[in-house]
């Protein structure tokens, strides 16, 4: 718990500290407060020592009382990262929220910072090449472990076949079904239709387009003429009445597409 100590055994200590359930401060959390800023606003200072404070009651549960200080002290990688994944378990069982997120992240960099600091002492380069690759557990942890990771919600890049299916219907020139009553206007919304379903395009890309667009060519290694179209700034951009020019995204947008027979049945028609 947060308490203010006035003790004539103990070091002067501005503020309040966490101490444990004898009233004696936590030892490292008394160190990882040396190294804070200066100017922390004491809310967050508080708020953090709260958070802090859930890890080490959940350890003294776990490990025993005192037992997390002692494990730090002793760089026991072991038993930090079991102290952690049972704290991780623990809080991932409850209500998730994002102040469950925050509690957790505040007491995994907690003891990641009081590792590090103890890893930059005096050890042999043995020992510390040992430490390295057994704090890669706690690292890992931070990298992937998320009590209330929120799940993105799934984007549809494709129309199910059901839907095309019923555009097709509803709006083919000479269904019943279609909405629009002049026949111009009904070629013009089916071709705009084939135009985005089958060549991909944007739609201010589809806006650009000249009439002109769709070319045309013999190939003599297929023999057979071939059909394409090409996606540019308009040539004709200067007669565009239009108040708001539609234009292509940019520079790489620029691109030659083959023409897909539905679309050639369509200009043919």
């Amino acid at each position: 718990m947060l308490a203010k100590v006035r003790s004539s055994v103990l070091p002067a200590m501005s503020g309040p500290v966490l101490v444990d359930g004898l009233g004696v401060p936590r030892y490292w959390v008394s160190v990882w407060m040396l190294f804070l800023p200066a100017d922390l606003a004491p809310s967050t200072l508080g708020k953090k020592l709260s958070q802090i404070e859930a890890l080490y009651h959940h350890a003294d549960g776990v490990l025993g009382a005192g037992r997390l200080d002692d494990a730090l002290a002793n760089l026991d990688v072991d038993t930090i990262s079991s102290a952690l994944e049972a704290y991780f378990l623990t809080l991932r069982g409850g209500p998730v929220t994002p102040a469950t997120e925050e509690r957790w992240q505040a007491a995994l960099q907690f003891v990641i910072q009081i590792v590090q600091r103890l890893t930059r002492g005096a050890l042999t380069q043995e020992r510390h090449n040992i430490l390295s690759s057994r704090l890669m557990q706690i690292e890992l942890l931070n990298a992937h472990l998320h009590v209330g990771r929120r799940r993105r919600p799934e984007r549809i890049r494709s129309l199910p076949s059901e839907i095309v299916e019923a555009l097709y219907e509803m709006l083919d020139p000479e269904s019943s079904t279609n909405p629009f009553r002049n026949i111009v206007t009904r070629w013009r919304v089916y071709t705009v239709f084939i135009l985005l379903l089958h060549q991909g395009l944007r739609r201010g890309e589809l806006l650009g387009l000249p009439v002109d667009v769709i070319k045309n060519g013999f190939d003599r290694n297929q023999q057979q003429v071939r059909y394409w179209l090409t996606v540019r700034y308009n040539q004709y951009e200067d007669d565009d009445p239009r108040y708001s020019k539609p234009s292509i995204k940019n520079a790489p947008s620029i691109r030659q597409l083959p023409v897909r027979e539905a679309l050639r049945r369509v200009q043919t028609s």
